[in-house]
């Protein structure tokens, strides 16, 4: 099976420093304050990311993610939802990805707040994507429920400048094939597209699932360990944000024996589970503070992982070692 993504960069050393907000857990050292939007200010830390080690004294693989931005030309309100933040936000998690040089940045979606008026809707998106191409190097997006509110998939895709043009595929990068799955589909088999979403009960296609399956099994063959991103929850912390069929999903990557971590977002407290020997991460949502909410997730040579919160929402996990062996302490 070739691989669908030919876009490929070097490993890179980290060479700078993190900004990161305050807050975040670790030593850091406040400088000047920073003026936001409404006169709010924010302090900033810097942060020294954890050296990479490994021949060459490099990690296997360095990435970013962010979720949930929401970006909308919409007063913020107190659930909390902070929409025109998103894109000075997603700008500034941009430098901070390249000053980490990072291997590849992926959006687990909801990258916008519908509008209900198409071509509004496609201008937010074209907005945060214009940010997020200022990454230098690979990057991917899955869709969310209410990136699709106003416009079809095809539209999303074709507003993205993702390294491919599908929403869902596979890529590979320091000895990891990274599985990108596309879980907005009713439980019927139709997919969301415009007018036509839903916040809850979103489904992984069985097509789909097979088509991992045999992308799981040739990375095996290859001796490459996996990841899977997606914009539901494969966690059982919300529950109603979980994909339907997410039992049905672990079951199958399980099963492979190579998979070592899922992320998504759309729940937008974040949470974090060990299911059946895989690192299951729910990411903080942007769109719930003025500040951003990123991470950056790290794979040492002895495949320990570690996400690094960015900000002060988002929870620094691990580092764990391999998913085969149960981290909890």
């Amino acid at each position: 099976m070739k691989n669908n993504n030919q876009q490929t960069i070097p490993r890179r050393r980290f060479l700078g420093r993190m900004a990161a907000a305050a807050g975040l857990t670790g030593a850091g050292m406040a400088t000047a304050g920073e003026e936001g939007e409404g006169g709010r200010r924010f302090l900033r830390l810097s942060l020294d990311l954890p050296p990479r080690v490994g021949e060459g004294g490099e990690d296997r693989v360095r990435f970013g993610v962010i979720t949930d931005t929401h970006y909308g030309d919409r007063d913020d309100t107190p659930r909390p939802r902070y929409f025109r933040w998103s894109q000075p936000n997603v700008a500034e998690a941009v430098r901070e990805f390249n000053e980490a040089e990072l291997d590849f940045a992926i959006h687990l979606g909801d990258v916008i707040q519908e509008t209900h008026n198409r071509n509004a809707s496609l201008a937010l998106l074209q907005a945060i994507d214009e940010e997020f191409r200022k990454f230098d190097g690979p990057i991917h997006y899955v869709p969310g429920n209410h990136d699709l509110a106003d416009f079809s998939k095809e539209d999303f895709v074709a507003n993205t400048s993702g390294a491919v043009a599908q929403t869902h595929y596979f890529f590979d990068q320091g000895g990891y094939r990274f599985i990108l799955f596309d879980a907005c589909y009713r439980a019927d088999g139709v997919s969301y597209n415009t007018g036509n979403f839903a916040w809850t009960n979103c489904f992984i296609p069985p097509a789909q699932i097979d088509w991992a399956s045999g992308v799981l099994d040739e990375a095996k063959s290859e001796g490459l360990r996996a990841m899977a991103f997606a914009h539901q929850n494969f966690d059982r912390f919300g529950t109603s944000f979980r994909i339907a069929n997410a039992d049905q999903v672990i079951d199958m990557l399980a099963s492979k024996g190579n998979v070592d971590a899922l992320f998504s977002g759309h729940q937008h407290g974040g949470n974090y589970e060990f299911i059946q020997g895989i690192h299951v991460i729910t990411l903080v949502a942007n769109v719930d503070g003025p500040d951003r909410s990123t991470s950056i997730v790290r794979v040492a040579a002895d495949g320990a992982l570690e996400v690094i919160g960015v900000g002060k929402r988002q929870t620094n996990w691990g580092p764990y070692p391999p998913s085969q062996v149960d981290p909890t302490p």
